[in-house]
């Protein structure tokens, strides 16, 4: 009895500190609404609920580093209910250097951006899953890189230099299989496609009695392999956990990289990394990257297991001047269509043009009620 209370003071005192923190967070952190001054350029940002909570607050912190990014103070609409809910993603979106307002005429889900000496323009976000096929809309917003490498952005030097390492794997994987996050069957019910659990396990199956497979679950046994001069021409899937600062040189050690869902939809960070540095994606879901992703331009791609173990059999045998087109492709479709680069282009074209209203498609936030 004594525990049960104990276990519900604690409770009660948790939402009780919550509540006050956050008051205090929306009480610090907004004005009541804001001012422009002149020759300057803003972006004035208003999403709801959906978009910015839980872990889809990476998305609301990304679009304001692109606003960024491209020359514009950011203006960001805020409710109470906004502080609530400081998820790990929307902490760095609060440290940035951008002002919260409680009250302004931006629409829900839509930025305005303001320049001097033009009108006004405004970007509609629209989201839900496969949101494309059924609401018309300008262009399909693409997935970035993990949130991380927005906090500050890698040069294009660094790009640059990595496309040119020394590829020592031929095809690789690391990150997360936890059963728990990775093995639910969202990604199966909503997109008909393999969850990541079940697809690095018909690897190890399907692959262990193959001197190709390696599973290296020590830090100093992957730190040799990388330190090789030549292409051992294997699979490997590393259980070494990975800092952020070591990820992307990871990647650009390898040929090919094996890309699974994330946890409940297709699109995962670790796509568009690779490509960033040149890699080759192997995955289920290159009909939903936009533009989709070409199998033997510029991927490779399966629909089922089957398809996948012959896939991973080509990827080893796979001729050099073949994987190096492959590769310049690869560059070419990131350069063009996901580089931070491209973004800002884009958002300056829309600027400066002569269109007062775009409308985005965003196809990785699934719509529900709230």
């Amino acid at each position: 009895m004594l525990t049960g209370l104990h276990k519900l003071n604690k409770k009660a005192f948790r939402f009780i500190t919550r509540r006050i923190y956050s008051s205090y967070l929306y009480t610090v952190k907004t004005k009541k609404r804001y001012k422009l001054l002149a020759n300057n350029e803003y972006a004035i940002i208003n999403l709801d609920d959906q978009f910015v909570n839980y872990d889809r607050g990476r998305y609301a912190f990304i679009l304001g580093k692109f606003f960024s990014y491209s020359g514009y103070n950011i203006i960001i609409k805020a409710n109470k209910k906004f502080f609530e809910r400081v998820s790990r993603y929307k902490k760095p979106l609060l440290k940035e250097k951008f002002s919260f307002v409680r009250s302004g005429s931006t629409p829900s889900n839509s930025i305005v951006i303001v320049t001097p000496n033009q009108s006004e323009k405004i970007i509609k976000l629209s989201y839900g899953y496969h949101i494309e096929k059924f609401q018309e809309h300008d262009c399909i917003a693409p997935y970035p890189l993990h949130p991380n490498f927005y906090k500050e952005y890698p040069s294009p030097k660094l790009f640059a230099s990595l496309r040119e390492s020394k590829r020592v794997m031929q095809i690789f994987f690391a990150g997360n299989v936890s059963s728990k996050v990775y093995g639910n069957d969202e990604v199966e019910r909503e997109f008909h496609m393999i969850n990541r659990v079940q697809l690095i396990n018909f690897i190890k199956e399907q692959f262990k009695d193959n001197q190709a497979l390696q599973v290296i679950a020590d830090k100093g046994v992957l730190a040799q392999l990388l330190e090789k001069t030549n292409n051992t021409g294997s699979i490997v899937i590393s259980e070494v956990k990975t800092d952020i600062s070591e990820w992307l040189p990871l990647l650009s050690k390898s040929s090919f990289f094996l890309c699974p869902p994330g946890a409940i939809m297709p699109w995962c960070h670790n796509l568009i990394e690779s490509m960033s540095v040149g890699t080759i994606p192997i995955l289920q879901y290159a009909h939903l990257c936009f533009p989709p992703l070409e199998h033997m331009k510029n991927c490779l791609a399966f629909s089922d297991l089957e398809e996948l173990k012959k896939i991973l059999e080509t990827a080893l045998t796979m001729k050099t001047d073949d994987i190096e087109r492959m590769r310049m492709n690869v560059i070419d479709y990131y350069n063009k269509f996901l580089s931070l680069e491209s973004i800002k282009s884009r958002i300056e074209n829309f600027a400066h043009s002569n269109q007062t209203a775009i409308e985005v498609a965003v196809p990785y936030i699934k719509r529900e009620s709230i």
